[in-house]
């Protein structure tokens, strides 16, 4: 997701909906894997929020402590070599 130059949004929840999964093999691919990231310039990525055991088919819902701020949104599974 992308805003506009020059604004931001402000989020203080997302919600994810994973569909019917088998448990057993499915979700590793997700668990420790998955993650939503922010960025301010499109390129360089701060992990706002990475999948863990929780995560289940259905929805799920990542609340932030405090709202964060950023004009580019995104899931994604990095490699294993970058760092965030």
């Amino acid at each position: 997701m992308e805003f506009k130059p020059g604004y931001v949004g402000m989020l203080s929840q997302v919600k994810v909906f994973l569909n019917e999964i088998n448990r057993a093999t499915t979700i590793k691919y997700f668990v420790n894997k998955l993650e939503f990231q922010g960025s301010a310039d499109g390129k360089t990525y701060t992990k706002l929020w990475r999948a863990d055991v929780t995560f289940h088919a259905g929805w799920n819902y990542i609340k932030f402590d405090t709202p964060v701020k950023y004009r580019f949104y995104r899931f994604s599974v990095p490699d294993k070599d970058t760092k965030s």
